[in-house]
C-alpha cells in the first residue's frame, strides 16, 4: 500500500496512505483479537470436556469400589482404607503416601480423640 502512486489514474495523496495504513493496523487488531477469542473459546472447550471425562472416570471408580465392597463379606474387621493403622487411598493410582500435613492432622485428631 504504500508503494502505491497511483490507482485508476488517480494520483494517491499522503493523506489517502496515512487513512489506509490506520485501517490496514484496526482490521489487523480485529483479525487478532477474533483469533484470541477462537484460541480461549477452544481451550475453555476442551478443559470442559477434560472435567467430564475426568468426573466420569472417578464415578466409574466409586461405582466399581461400591460394587466390590457389596461383593465383600460385611464381617470384615478392618476398615478398607485402613491397614495396619496407615491409610490408603480408594484410588489406585493414588497409592502414595498422603502429604505430611494432612498426614500429621490425621494423626493429631487421633490423638486427640483418644483423652
Amino acid at each position: 500500500m504504500m508503494q502505491l502512486r497511483q490507482l485508476d489514474m488517480k494520483r494517491i495523496t499522503e493523506e489517502e496512505r496515512r487513512m489506509a495504513s490506520v485501517l490496514a493496523k484496526k482490521e489487523e487488531e480485529k483479525k487478532r483479537e477474533s483469533h484470541k477469542q477462537s484460541l480461549l473459546k477452544e481451550k475453555k472447550r476442551l478443559t470442559i470436556n477434560n472435567v467430564a471425562r475426568q468426573w466420569d472416570l472417578q464415578q466409574q471408580r466409586v461405582a466399581n469400589i461400591a460394587t466390590n465392597e457389596d461383593r465383600k463379606d460385611s464381617d470384615s474387621p478392618q476398615d478398607p482404607c485402613q491397614i495396619d493403622g496407615s491409610t490408603l487411598s480408594a484410588f489406585p493410582e493414588e497409592t502414595g503416601p498422603l502429604d505430611s500435613g494432612l498426614n500429621n492432622a490425621l494423626q493429631g485428631l487421633s490423638v486427640i480423640d483418644t483423652y
